[in-house]
């Protein structure tokens, strides 16, 4: 058996650079031969949960440290965190499902692996691929899922939700998908509905980096209709 101990920080800044929520964690892994050679092939998915106070746009920021090495590496991305008390139609960020196992980790207001335990190898050890590379074949596929939120605005009208995503390649329409009517099955008296669809990357993609974009439009019965769009960037490899 192996051994792996490691520390997280994460942490949330504005566009000032001003630090505004920070988080630590620590994790103690015992490994298996097979759990090391996957390690190093494919790296090590860590689910944790980073309390946000305020909506606003911000870049989230996390450090990793081999507590035996010393060695520390680190990543950021930006994140729109929606102010849903204004009541304005708003769509959360693309979550990237590479299978059906990640989709029960994903869900508003979750907070699963939020300590110290070592969930997050459990739930990496049963992954195929992790979600956050994004990096991918011609010819293979992902799933994302996403959340809209008040799609519903007064009890008197119902929302009447499109969806529709497009793949960007150096700043041109490479994929355009067809407008398609959202399930409101499970939309309750918040406005919340999930999206959860399915990418099939072509054979003949060519390497480099795309931008998938989703865009979710509230078409009611009166007023003009409500927009909301996120995206989320992947790379297209050559073996």
């Amino acid at each position: 058996m192996h051994s792996l101990f490691l520390e997280l920080k994460t942490l949330t800044s504005d566009s000032n650079g001003r630090i505004r929520d920070t988080e630590g964690f620590r994790y103690d892994f015992s490994l298996s031969d097979a759990d090391v050679a996957r390690i190093r092939k494919d790296g090590i998915d860590l689910n944790t949960y980073l309390p946000v106070k305020n909506p606003g746009d911000y870049y989230v920021g996390a450090a990793i440290k081999d507590r035996v090495s010393g060695k520390i590496g680190s990543g950021y991305q930006f994140l729109e965190i929606p102010d849903l008390s204004n009541r304005r139609l708003s769509l959360s960020s693309i979550f990237v499902l590479n299978n059906g196992e990640e989709a029960s980790l994903i869900g508003p207001g979750k907070t699963e692996g939020a300590n110290d335990s070592p969930s997050g190898m459990q739930s990496w050890r049963a992954l195929r691929k992790s979600p956050a590379v994004r990096s991918y074949l011609p010819g293979e596929s992902f799933g994302y899922v996403a959340f809209v939120h008040n799609a519903k605005t007064r009890e008197s009208e119902r929302a009447k939700l499109e969806f529709q995503s497009v793949l960007y390649k150096d700043g041109q329409i490479y994929q355009l998908e067809r407008p398609e009517d959202a399930s409101l099955n499970a939309l309750d008296h918040t406005g919340e509905v999930s999206i959860r669809r399915k990418l099939d990357l072509g054979s003949d993609m060519d390497e480099g980096s795309y931008l998938l974009r989703v865009l979710v439009t509230d078409n009611q019965s009166s007023g003009k209709p409500r927009i909301a769009v996120q995206a989320i960037d992947s790379q297209i490899r050559k073996e």
